[in-house]
């Protein structure tokens, strides 16, 4: 299976409609559409080119980029060539070192 198909099954899974209603209680909307909540298919393209991007970054253990409320993991493993993608909407998040 090839990249964009992994890419679009990720996609396909992923619950948008669920994101798109946040943003609807949140009245949260995107620079390039003002005033109104973004598309599924808004929705869909930010997420793939960041799900894109992830893949072809240079490769590491570990790698995150992040736009819109989407936040995209990559995790490499030793002696295994695959890209691990981890795809998220993120409404709020906080770390604070405690040791």
């Amino acid at each position: 299976m090839s990249r964009i198909d992994q890419v679009e099954d990720l996609l396909d899974e992923f619950d948008f409609l669920k994101v798109q209603k946040v943003m609807e209680a949140l009245d949260w909307n995107y620079f390039d559409s003002v005033d109104k909540v973004p598309s599924i298919g808004e929705l869909r393209k930010m997420a793939r080119g960041l799900l894109n991007h992830t893949c072809e970054a240079r490769p590491s253990p570990e790698y995150f980029t992040g736009s819109g409320g989407f936040a995209v993991t990559r995790y490499m493993y030793p002696g295994d060539p695959a890209k691990y993608l981890t795809l998220k909407f993120v409404v709020t998040e906080w770390s604070n070192p405690v040791c």
